[in-house]
């Protein structure tokens, strides 16, 4: 069988295991990878009786949804129906991040996009998504010195399930409006952040 992670991010290199059962000791075999129909590895083996694992580092290139096999050639082979196996692995494009500050994005979404070439949405509260399923295009949302008063209960309730639930990074950036100036004692945010705003 092939073992290979649910999703992963484009360009980035993940581990694919290859998970094969020997009925004999010291067989030789040879192992190849491929990612799309392609060839994308090979590997020379030696088989011991029992179950023998490979891992191969695969790197997936552009986003979407992508097949990868592992078919093993032994020099002895009873039946060779079972020599395949194949995995699925949902890639995403380059992360992006949503910034909600003053409106403008600021110095720090500025520093994303131009410092680290990440993708920066950025601007005022009412770019937090109104549904959870808006939070699917972003790994992380950026606070920046925002009270907790300038999100609806809604968006609050919303982002709070997004980082529970999805995965979804939070960062808070603390100032005179954030933490406990900005109220954010009791409510959703408090509950998903690594700190106290009593």
């Amino acid at each position: 069988k092939l073992v290979a992670p649910a999703s992963s991010v484009e360009d980035q290199a993940v581990p694919v295991r290859a998970v094969v059962e020997s009925t004999h000791d010291g067989v030789r075999a040879r192992l190849r990878y491929l990612v799309g129909g392609d060839e994308a590895a090979v590997q020379d083996v030696v088989l011991s009786k029992g179950r023998n694992v490979y891992e191969i580092p695969t790197t997936f290139r552009g986003a979407g949804f992508h097949t990868v096999e592992a078919v093993v050639e032994p020099e002895i082979d009873g039946d060779t129906r079972n020599n395949r196996g194949i995995a699925a692995t949902q890639v995403r494009g380059p992360g992006r991040v949503l910034v909600v500050g003053d409106g403008s994005g600021g110095e720090l979404a500025g520093a994303l996009r131009e410092d680290l070439g990440i993708p920066v949405d950025a601007g005022g509260s009412d770019l937090l998504p109104a549904a959870a399923s808006g939070f699917a295009a972003y790994d992380a949302v950026v606070l920046d010195d925002v009270p907790a008063y300038a999100l609806t209960e809604t968006q609050r309730r919303l982002l709070a399930a997004a980082v529970r639930d999805m995965g979804l990074g939070l960062v808070c950036v603390g100032g005179p409006h954030a933490f406990g100036p900005g109220g954010y004692a009791g409510t959703e945010l408090e509950e998903v952040l690594p700190v106290s705003s009593e």
